[in-house]
């Protein structure tokens, strides 16, 4: 629903990128672009808008990669995106932190390793103009493999790309086939059964 959200505010120049959590910035005079305050929606009409957009999107809810033999590092747009070195290390702007955690999840995705994926982050961050500390370079690796985030963003990536790719080329970004899936547990596990 979030982000639907984002997307359909886009011609207002919504920020796309801000958190899904609800955390915003202060609004202002200055950055208040309508304001209504009786105009409420409830969850439920929220959510049938958001399916129906996924619908004419063509978007599935839940979709996990099914073929990892050709996985994101032997793409075009992973090329690109390792080596740029003029990402932007400051605060309200997507940029050195976000590629380091796409990259740290893109190592989780392959199944990497924690400490290859430490050891290739370290590398990438080594070559930026403006690199990460080392401490906050760990902790970013151990968020991404916490197993909170399935795996890379392909908006993100698509920004990252548009913003910082050097040679200036549009990229495709694809994330192979995907299918969904329902994990399901085993039958003792579960509360409720028909069992």
């Amino acid at each position: 629903m979030s982000d639907n959200l984002k997307r359909s505010l886009q011609s207002v120049d919504a920020d796309l990128y801000c958190n899904d959590f609800g955390f915003f910035r202060v609004p202002i005079a200055k950055n208040i672009v309508y304001q209504d305050l009786e105009n409420t929606y409830a969850i439920k009409e929220l959510m049938d808008w958001s399916m129906r957009r996924d619908d004419d999107l063509a978007r599935p809810l839940f979709v996990v990669p099914t073929n990892k033999q050709e996985g994101f590092t032997h793409t075009d747009w992973f090329d690109a995106l390792v080596h740029t070195t003029n990402i932007k290390g400051e605060s309200d702007v997507i940029g050195r932190n976000n590629t380091l955690f796409t990259l740290a999840l893109i190592g989780y995705t392959e199944g990497w390793e924690e400490e290859r994926t430490a050891n290739f982050l370290d590398e990438f961050n080594s070559r930026l103009d403006q690199p990460m500390c080392a401490a906050d370079l760990r902790s970013t690796c151990r968020s991404a493999y916490s197993g909170r985030d399935s795996g890379p963003s392909k908006a993100y990536v698509e920004a990252l790309l548009a913003l910082y790719a050097v040679d200036g080329e549009t990229y495709t970004v694809s994330f192979g086939n995907r299918t969904w899936y329902k994990f399901k547990k085993e039958r003792e596990e579960r509360k409720w059964s028909h069992y």
